[in-house]
């Protein structure tokens, strides 16, 4: 990532690189925290605060899935 944002880029693909790489810097911080937390079990408190919410259509239905 570093390569390429040294790179010549057009304003729209340095502004994807940046957001990628503060993406990839938050997911970063966020696997150190749990590994501090001491994280081991999917019922962990650390661990379920990183889902994500959304609601799906199935059929007629509206349900809300936590991934």
């Amino acid at each position: 990532m570093v390569n390429l944002v040294q790179g010549d880029l057009d304003k729209l693909q340095r502004n994807v690189m940046g957001a990628l790489i503060v993406i990839d810097v938050h997911a970063k911080g966020v696997v150190e925290d749990m590994i501090k937390s001491r994280v081991d079990s999917v019922n962990d408190f650390d661990w379920s605060k990183q889902l994500r919410y959304y609601w799906e259509k199935e059929g007629e239905e509206d349900d809300a899935f936590a991934r």
